[in-house]
């Protein structure tokens, strides 16, 4: 096991959440490894002092204040109205002006590559631009050849 799988594996030891296989992939590695033992040592440290921690009790109306706090902070500059009695969000104003500069730009740049010159010859074969040449007489045929 290599050492960053090893890091990134420790919290997961440490809650239990291992394979049988990693776990043993994960101590054989700790045994070589010091800087992933002191690593293991004080991640377990950390978390028995949260343990050690009793749950904050929020007050009654902490839900109310947050929901508060936060359709404060959503009121932003960022709301348009354009005189509608509802206000649009950024997020969807900006949608639309990113839709339209799209248009335009496939509008002025891409379409006009994209035409077809109306005097190049619109047939494939290699000889369909060439100007037709009478056939000699006496040759049997009365059509006129590329």
């Amino acid at each position: 096991m290599d050492h960053q799988r090893a890091q990134d594996l420790l919290s997961d030891y440490l809650d239990g959440e291992l394979s049988d296989e990693s776990i043993s992939e994960l101590e054989q590695h700790l045994e070589s490894c010091d800087e992933c033992q002191s690593e293991l040592e004080s991640l377990g440290d950390t978390l028995s002092v949260l343990k050690g921690l009793k749950p904050a009790d929020p007050s009654p109306d902490f839900l109310q204040q947050v929901t508060k706090k936060v359709r404060r902070r959503s009121k932003s500059a960022f709301d348009f109205n354009f005189g509608l009695d509802r206000k649009i969000p950024f997020e969807a104003v900006s949608m639309i002006l990113l839709g339209i500069l799209l248009a335009l730009y496939l509008i002025l740049v891409v379409l006009p590559k994209e035409q077809v010159d109306p005097a190049a010859p619109t047939s494939t074969r290699p000889d369909a631009g060439a100007p037709m040449k009478p056939v000699p007489p006496g040759s049997g045929s009365q059509t006129m050849t590329p």
